[in-house]
């Protein structure tokens, strides 16, 4: 399922800003970070690089608004569908010394280890305006500031 999603995905041009866990892509964002910092010298102007870890953000990642940011990438019928009843549903319970707690239900985060989490990640981060470069859980912003003063 994922590797169908990714696919499709790929193919319409929907990862455009995401390096990691593709094939053939895995140094194309330092190699665009390198060149914006190296023309952005040329021109006399500081680049600043931010760095934003999101490891936490599988935590609290909503299953609607993936569920609606993969229809809005035109993933419809069946294929959402899927999608969505492997959210859908999910329950979430704790046993700590022999004793169960209740069964909660679960409409945000996604389980460590699962295959989908880290796509998931991407859908919901692609596309926003200000991100240069996502890799896994890790998003990158490029900028310039003010012309450097030459002496």
């Amino acid at each position: 399922m994922t590797d169908q999603l990714e696919s499709f995905l790929q193919k319409n041009n929907h990862l455009s800003q995401h390096f990691s866990l593709r094939k053939n892509k895995s140094t194309i964002l330092l190699l665009k970070s390198l060149h914006f910092i190296l023309d952005s010298f040329e021109e006399h102007l500081l680049p600043l690089v931010k760095f934003c870890d999101l490891t936490e953000a599988f935590d609290v990642m909503l299953h609607g608004t993936c569920l609606e940011k993969l229809e809005s990438f035109e993933v419809k019928g069946v294929a959402l569908h899927l999608f969505q009843s492997y959210l859908d549903n999910r329950k979430h319970i704790v046993i700590y010394n022999k004793e169960a707690s209740s069964m909660l239900d679960v409409s945000q985060g996604y389980s460590q280890g699962l295959i989908c989490g880290p796509l998931s990640f991407v859908i919901l981060m692609t596309s926003h305006p200000a991100i240069n470069g996502l890799y896994i859980h890790t998003i990158q912003h490029l900028q310039c500031a003010r012309k450097i003063r030459t002496p």
